[in-house]
């Protein structure tokens, strides 16, 4: 009976030996199929049992690195900090000197609690107009911290591209993009009765406006109870002349009624060359509907209470376009603003440098204290912050 019971405990252990090994396989498959880059760390107390585990076994390094899914480098660098520095040295590790301090990361947090629009790109750029320079995937993982993973989403078609004469902005005012948009008042509307509601006063507003195209900035804006004529896009658009000294080369519209009869007429006498995009297609004056999209998302929506006086809806445009041309870095002018472009000021910026172990760039100041962030509201407006960064007191 003993040596029966010997026998069948020695097959359980073999039958247990056999299990680990293979879950081992299967994890250790897993691994080597990961890509190097993206597997996971393994802690500094881990690091010190697998040399531990290779000496008491007596594997060679080769061994070692294939059991743990390493490189054989990697176990040597961890030798030689034992060796240099005993058992402590591997465990206590440090920091990286291309990691930025906590105070950068609560620098991003607080741009994108403030204005949770921005994406990873733009409050990259806010930051490097105040001399704190990050890449846009820095700014992502800092946000992607304590956050789970969004799911996949599915992949769009591309649009279709499109051919014919391209005009080329060659400097600011050049290129105009004149358009129309619909502001709601009474919440959304659907095109068929009984429930379709009449785009215009009370229940909603239209808005024109002309974009620069080298600059983006806003030339000039009008708000309106109906749909605008052809005469009052015109009166828009002499204003927009007056307010920038000079008349555009050529203008861009789509096709519609507005942008006929006196319009072309007003081009005429200008002597301004009118260009056409397609009637109802999106991305045919893609510019200026970019803009209308940004308005929208990040004025109009925003709103605690949509207001009911056409005075109050201009003073919230005019507010908003302020904010855009003077303190929204916009991507295709590389972070500088469109007030910027178009009045060719060049702001000069010292680069800071929070890394205390990192190699400082020509021209960039260190500093030692960490950095807060201080928020201003542009007309006492919460969704228009203006940001500063200053040291901690």
């Amino acid at each position: 009976m003993p040596r029966a019971r010997r026998a069948s405990e020695r097959d359980a252990t073999a039958a247990a030996l056999a299990q680990a090994r293979e879950e081992a396989r299967i994890l250790r498959a897993r691994m080597e199929r990961m890509d190097p880059r993206r597997r996971p760390h393994y802690a500094p107390e881990e690091r010190l049992a697998i040399l531990l585990l290779r000496a008491a076994a007596g594997w060679t390094a080769a061994e070692t690195a294939r059991r743990f899914a390493l490189t054989e480098a990697t176990i040597a660098s961890w030798m030689l900090a034992v060796h240099e520095g005993g058992e402590s040295a591997l465990v206590r590790f440090e920091p990286p000197v291309n990691r930025f301090p906590q105070f950068v990361a609560e620098l991003v947090r607080g741009i994108k609690a403030t204005l949770p629009t921005l994406g990873k790109l733009k409050i990259a750029q806010m930051l490097a107009r105040h001399g704190v320079h990050l890449a846009a995937s820095t700014v992502k993982r800092m946000l992607a911290r304590d956050v789970p993973p969004e799911r996949p989403r599915a992949r769009e078609h591309a649009e279709p591209k499109r051919t014919g004469r391209v005009v080329t902005a060659r400097h600011p005012h050049h290129v105009w993009h004149v358009d129309l948009t619909v502001l709601p008042l009474s919440g959304l509307w659907v095109p068929w009765l009984p429930q379709s509601l009449a785009q215009r006063w009370p229940f909603a507003v239209w808005l024109a406006c002309v974009v620069d195209h080298a600059s983006r900035s806003v030339v000039g804006w009008s708000v309106h109870r109906v749909e605008p004529s052809a005469r009052d896009v015109c009166a828009m658009l002499d204003a927009a002349c007056e307010r920038a000294g000079r008349g555009p080369t050529h203008i861009v519209s789509d096709r519609g009624a507005q942008f006929q009869g006196a319009y072309r007429e007003w081009c005429a006498r200008r002597g301004t060359k009118a260009r056409f995009g397609a009637l109802g297609e999106h991305g045919s004056i893609a510019i200026i509907e970019r803009f209308f999209g940004s308005l929208k998302r990040e004025m109009w929506r925003v709103l605690p209470l949509v207001p009911s006086r056409l005075a109050a809806i201009e003073q919230h445009v005019a507010a908003y376009v302020e904010w855009y041309d003077a303190h929204r870095p916009h991507q295709a002018l590389g972070g500088r603003t469109p007030r910027e472009v178009c009045e060719g000021a060049r702001v000069k910026v010292t680069r800071l440098e929070p890394r205390a172990r990192y190699p400082a760039r020509r021209g960039a100041k260190r500093i030692k204290a960490p950095l807060v962030l201080r928020t201003e509201r542009l007309r006492g407006q919460p969704h228009l912050p203006v940001f500063h960064v200053t040291k901690a007191a």
